[in-house]
């Protein structure tokens, strides 16, 4: 049986890990340094998909080096401006059984914005401080994407962001309690600022119609 989730998944991490692995090219893969140890996790990744012995999201418990490392590692700096860190941000979200968004999905992205926005127009309650000034980012969000000036995953919502931050929470958003403003607000987040799309996603012909129902 075909499963286009897994194969997405396993094609976009052997394009990830070959990054990473290209970027550390003059460092010995060793257990005696964080690079090292990176480039055999890497190795690992890939052989594992190429004897199809890969599950999600067990593999992410096998990925120690590099989620240590995207947080902080001195002696990765120097690599961070070739990228590394959006690679490792990616294998790490693959390998926790999510999807990356990708161009294809950016149209659809731009629609779930607008809805967002639309909510906080027609809020059935007075909005906080927060979720007022919540709209202009979203425009800026929204006008910076379609003009292809910024590409997801942001994976910082400072400096440019302070008000989806102080309105978005793992713990709760502050616009749950309006019609369709978890799910709009949670997606629109992890769109942006994490870089993933929803299961539902899994073509762009799929994810319109996902989003048409939340088309003002």
């Amino acid at each position: 049986m075909v499963d286009k989730k897994k194969d997405e998944i396993n094609a976009d991490i052997i394009r990830n890990a070959d990054m990473i692995l290209a970027i550390l090219k003059d460092w010995e893969p060793s257990n005696d340094t964080p690079p090292g140890r990176i480039i055999f996790e890497c190795r690992w990744l890939k052989q594992e998909i190429a004897a199809n012995q890969l599950t999600y999201p067990e593999a992410y418990e096998h990925i120690t080096s590099i989620r240590h490392t995207y947080v902080a590692d001195d002696m990765l700096v120097e690599h961070y401006e070739q990228g590394i860190e959006l690679y490792f941000a990616n294998i790490i979200s693959l390998c926790s059984n999510e999807l990356l968004i990708k161009p294809p999905y950016y149209p659809m992205t731009i629609t779930l914005i607008d809805a967002l926005i639309h909510l906080l127009h027609h809020a059935s309650r007075p909005l906080t401080i927060n979720e007022s000034r919540l709209d202009d980012e979203l425009e800026q969000l929204k006008t910076l994407l379609a003009a292809g000036k910024i590409e997801p995953p942001l994976m910082s919502y400072l400096p440019d962001y302070f008000n989806f931050r102080e309105v978005r929470s793992i713990t709760g958003n502050s616009v749950d309690d309006l019609l369709n403003g978890k799910y709009l607000c949670e997606t629109v987040a992890n769109l942006i600022f994490e870089g993933v799309r929803p299961d539902t996603w899994l073509t762009p012909d799929e994810a319109e119609k996902d989003v048409a129902q939340y088309i003002p």
